[in-house]
This record gives C-alpha cells, sequence and structure tokens, in this order.
C-alpha cells in the first residue's frame, strides 16, 4: 500500500519534503526542492524559487505552466516568493505572455459578444434618428455585427500589443504612488516591476466568462499584496499606490463618456 500525503490524507505521496520529511503530494510541491506548504511558510519570504525564473531548466513551456499553477492556488506562498533583487525582464516576459494567451482564448467569447451586440445596438439607436455620433456608433456596431470575429482579433491584438506601454504605465504609477504614500522602506522600481508583472499570474481567470470580471478585481488585489510584501508597506499604502491610477483613468473616462452623451443628445434637438 503506497503512503499518504500527510496534509492532504486523500492524495498519494510522490515524496517527502526535504526539510521535516513528512509525506507530500504534487499538491503540497510549491518549489523546486518539494518543500511542503508548511515549511515554505517557515522558510519566509524569498524561499520558494519561481518557476519561471528556472525555465532554462525545467522548459518555458512547463516553467510557465508551473508559475500560473502557484499563483492561482497559493497567493500567499507566490507573494512571498517575489524576491525584489531579481530581474524585473523575467515578470514582464511571463506577463506579457499571459496577456497573449488571455488575449488567445476570449477570442470566441468576443466574437459572439459582438455578433449579439451588432443586432442589439442597431435597434437601440434607431429610434434615436440620424445624428452624425449616432450615425458614427451605429456603423460601428453594424460592421463588428458584420465582422465579429476580425473586430475580436484585432481586439485581442491591440491588448497585447499594449501590454508593455500599460506595463510602464502601470509600474511607474503604482510606484510614484508608494513615494507619495510615504513607504519607507521602499525598495527600487525595480520591485515594483516585479509585483506588476509576476501579479498577472491570475489574469487567465479573465478568459473565463462572466468570471472575467470579477477576475479584474482579484488582480488588483493581488497587485496590492504583492506591493505590500515588497515593499514591506501597510495594506493602506499598497492599495492607495495600486487603485489611484486606475481611479484616475477611470475618472477620465467618465467624464469622455458624460461629454459624448450630452453631444449626442444635444444632437437630437
Amino acid at each position: 500500500m503506497s503512503a499518504a500525503c500527510a496534509v492532504h490524507p486523500g492524495e498519494p505521496a510522490t515524496g517527502t519534503c526535504p526539510r521535516c520529511g513528512n509525506f507530500i503530494c504534487r499538491r503540497c510541491e510549491f518549489d523546486a526542492a518539494g518543500n511542503c506548504s508548511a515549511c515554505a511558510t517557515r522558510l519566509g519570504p524569498g524561499a520558494i524559487a519561481m518557476p519561471w525564473e528556472q525555465r532554462e531548466q525545467l522548459g518555458w513551456a512547463r516553467a510557465f505552466l508551473e508559475q500560473t499553477k502557484l499563483g492561482l492556488r497559493s497567493p500567499r506562498l507566490y507573494v512571498s516568493a517575489i524576491r525584489p533583487e531579481a530581474r524585473w525582464q523575467d515578470a514582464f516576459s511571463y506577463g506579457w505572455l499571459m496577456a497573449g494567451l488571455v488575449a488567445l482564448l476570449t477570442i470566441p467569447y468576443n466574437t459572439f459578444n459582438f455578433w449579439q451586440q451588432g443586432q442589439q445596438m442597431k435597434q437601440s439607436l434607431a429610434p434615436l434618428g440620424n445624428s452624425a455620433p449616432v450615425l458614427i456608433i451605429s456603423d460601428l456596431y453594424a460592421w463588428l455585427g458584420s465582422y465579429p470575429l476580425f473586430g475580436a482579433a484585432a481586439l485581442s491584438a491591440f491588448s497585447v500589443l499594449a501590454f508593455p506601454v500599460m506595463f510602464l504605465f502601470t509600474t511607474g504609477a503604482q510606484h510614484l504612488g508608494l513615494m507619495v504614500t510615504g513607504v519607507a522602506a521602499r525598495k527600487p522600481i525595480n520591485a515594483t516591476m516585479l509585483a506588476v508583472g509576476y501579479s498577472q499570474a491570475v489574469a487567465v481567470l479573465m478568459a473565463i466568462p462572466v468570471v472575467g470580471g470579477f477576475a479584474s478585481f482579484y488582480l488588483l488585489v493581488v497587485q496590492i499584496w504583492a506591493l505590500r510584501e515588497v515593499h514591506r508597506a501597510t495594506t493602506l499604502q499598497a492599495a492607495v499606490a495600486t487603485l489611484w491610477p486606475t481611479v484616475l483613468v477611470g475618472c477620465c473616462g467618465a467624464f469622455a463618456a458624460i461629454a459624448f452623451v450630452v453631444k449626442l443628445l444635444s444632437g437630437l434637438r
């Protein structure tokens, strides 16, 4: 009879923890050394090796999969594994690949969504007349309704191409937020890049229909968590640093939407 895991009795043991000797299963292995979750916690921040930083040994596909699994199943251990002195390029490349994966996975849903909206908006806009703003919106949705797959593919391509710019903007804005909130133990901006890039592990949830909207908020939570850990900030400081760019962009978008609606309504008079 094979041994069972000490933490998960229903799982067969795949080995023993090199630190405490307990039987462990694959659900307990958080690093290349196979440390159990209890020992990984006791070893402290930075003790868990990031799979993506070992991709030369593991292979790119396996390292990407293991990195994502670690971020999804144990975010507390995941953020504690971010080493502020690590290479920011590793976190950036991981985040960019994740953005590409999410963009690819969301094409079918966006295709259906564009087709459906193209049919609905044509009927909804009909009572508003033929003013220029109405015609622009109507033509846009008519085109999306006629070529939904092309529109979805174009949106996905744009999101991938825009990732580097958004990564640099987010990193700079969040690091500025840490400065403004007075984080005394603030690390260099390299640490913020690592927190932003590696937090993209949970972005894969955004590819799930319906769940995707909630996953966006969860991504912000993980970013706050990561910033707090790498910079030894308070939760409030990390939250302000993470959210202020989102709030700023949201306010600008809201003002633009209001201005457009006002212009639209004025054209109906």
